[in-house]
């Protein structure tokens, strides 16, 4: 019946631990050596005599992390050029035209990797969605660009592909700034590993945009002398079908624009106000894939022996004064009972009353002295057992304790220190970076507005560009609110990237109605629907390569990046209909 005990085998004597303690930082690199030496042992001794071994623990999960990560890079990777390959023949009704895009795209892609590892840039659980978004981002802008050179060569200009850059490259340049000051705002978050994704983003969005105005004109300067742009575009080659109109949404738009907005403008505040109160959620295992035999044995110990989760409570108290382990003793029964009835450990399960405690601690494993008392026998600690329910579990069970245990007259508050552990650490910081990310967000949409207004010299239209790409956002973000989904790393950061990627749409259509306005014209209904009537079918096309570009992140691993590709593909969604 001692707790304590009753960590390492299970009632029925059908489940047993053995827990091996290694002296390993949180990030240190022979974890992974360790995890693979300790599970050959465990399987050579324990398989001759048919017993199931399994090996779990925070060094076996991040070892089945970094294998995860590198095997979803990989998947993502060639999903993603794949799909986008695919899509740009379908759009561009041209393997020749598609590949100039997929070369200018996978160009792109090894500027970035090389400019990471220049850099000194790391590639995990985060950064991992990189490498597919700056490809379908480059597919974007290529796309956009090789439009632009077919209507230039169709109108009879000399210089095509320079009279298409000189176009269309402001805008992707423009692009690239709003999507880089969504990265950048990541790098206001005091977190390490978000930090690293926002100064990745950055160099990942500039490659991009460097790699496709590198590479693609060069190529289609070439093809200009031969085999000429008249051949390379012939018939409809380079020409979007009418399906990537989408039409119909114009149409409803152009029949009701001022109930649409206004509409827009209500349902964007309410959203708003329902994702301003998103609950921060996370948990240490959200990046362990829930398949793996390190999280199933992690499961197994939960269930049949007792929480793999602590919190600890030391006490400034010496264990040889008189009456000490009866302190303790009842300092564990308040926290007990405070607790709704979890189970604590502390150095009195094993002293028995009246026993010399001394005696019994030297009898003791040293790794289970030292878990609970410290070397000089003056501060020991009750370790409270606490079920894998996530960090706002955790936030509000140290509140109630706290708020439970200084009423208590059994708890010793005068030399109680104050809860500890990576479970009560990580669920506080948690809240505090999850919740940052928000910040980071709201960084984004001014940065984003103050570009758009600086580049058309008018705040108001700044302004209005910021609702059709708030909007998803927000609609996402109320939906995380309303479902009781709440806010993780994975959603956070993909809702501040996806806003950063939407705005491109409305960029363009800004760009559109610049070229073919002209300086001094007023924006009028007719010059509205002339310019989505040319570019709706670039960001039809472009919205579905970075949707359906997300695909890999679907059959990877790494539950965290599924969560990711689908909230984004989400807003990525939101965002073409709200531009249309």
């Amino acid at each position: 019946e001692n707790p304590g005990f009753r960590r390492f085998m299970s009632r029925e004597r059908t489940v047993a631990m053995v827990a091996l303690a290694p002296a390993l930082g949180p990030h240190d690199e022979a974890a992974r050596p360790l995890a693979a030496r300790v599970r050959e042992i465990a399987r050579a001794t324990t398989g001759p005599a048919g017993i199931v071994a399994r090996i779990t623990g925070y060094p076996a999960l991040r070892d089945n992390v970094i294998r995860a990560v590198f095997g979803d890079f990989v998947t993502n990777t060639v999903i993603g050029v794949a799909v986008g390959s695919i899509l740009s023949v379908l759009a561009l009704r041209s393997v020749a035209l598609a590949a100039m895009v997929t070369l200018t795209s996978g160009v792109a892609l090894l500027w970035m990797l090389g400019l990471f590892g220049f850099a000194g840039l790391t590639i995990d659980v985060v950064t991992i969605s990189l490498p597919v978004l700056i490809l379908v981002l480059s597919f974007a802008s290529a796309i956009h660009l090789t439009f632009e050179v077919r209507r230039q060569a169709r109108a009879g200009e000399a210089g095509a592909v320079r009279a298409a850059v000189r176009r269309i490259g402001p805008a992707c340049v423009l692009t690239t700034l709003t999507t880089a000051a969504a990265f950048a705002s990541l790098m206001t978050s005091p977190s390490a590993l978000i930090n690293n994704m926002g100064q990745a983003g950055v160099v990942a969005t500039f490659a991009s945009l460097a790699g496709v105005f590198a590479m693609l004109p060069l190529l289609l300067a070439t093809a200009a002398r031969w085999p000429g742009l008249g051949r390379l575009f012939a018939g409809r080659r380079g020409q979007a079908a009418k399906v990537w109109n989408l039409r119909f949404l114009q149409d409803w738009a152009a029949r009701w624009p001022g109930a649409i907005s206004v509409m827009s403008v209500l349902l964007m505040a309410a959203a708003v106000a329902v994702y301003a109160r998103v609950e921060a959620v996370y948990s240490l295992y959200d990046h362990v894939a829930t398949d793996s035999e390190a999280y199933q044995a992690l499961i197994t110990v939960e269930e049949e022996l007792a929480p793999i989760g602590t919190i600890a409570f030391a006490l400034d108290l010496r264990l040889d004064t008189p009456g000490a382990m009866e302190v303790l003793r009842r300092a564990q029964a308040a926290l007990v009972r405070n607790s709704g009835g979890l189970e604590a450990v502390s150095i009195a399960d094993f002293v028995r009353p009246g026993a010399d405690p001394a005696t019994a601690l030297e009898a003791l494993p040293e790794v289970l002295r030292a878990r609970l008392v410290s070397r000089a026998g003056q501060m020991p600690v009750i370790v409270l057992l606490v079920p894998n329910e996530g960090a706002g579990a955790v936030r509000k069970l140290v509140t109630r304790l706290e708020a439970g245990l200084a009423a208590d007259p059994d708890w010793p508050g005068d030399i109680a220190r104050a809860p500890t552990g990576l479970l009560v650490t990580s669920s506080f910081l948690s809240e505090e970076m999850l919740l940052d990310l928000n910040r980071c967000f709201l960084v984004a949409v001014i940065v984003s507005g103050l570009v758009v207004a600086l580049w058309l010299r008018n705040p108001v239209i700044g302004l209005v560009a910021l609702i059709p790409n708030v909007l998803p956002v927000a609609l996402v973000g109320a939906w995380l609110t309303l479902s009781g989904a709440g806010l993780e790393f994975s959603s956070g950061i993909a809702l501040t990237i996806a806003f950063g990627l939407a705005i491109d749409d409305t960029i363009h259509v800004l760009n559109r109605l610049r070229l073919d306005g002209g300086p001094g014209q007023l924006i009028g209904p007719a010059l509205i629907r002339s310019a989505l009537a040319r570019v709706s079918p670039a960001l039809v096309i472009t919205s579905g390569v970075l949707s359906f570009g997300l695909i890999g992140t679907q059959v990877g691993q790494l539950p965290l990046i599924a969560y990711f590709g689908r909230l984004s593909v989400a807003a990525f969604v939101l965002a073409l209909v709200a531009d249309l």
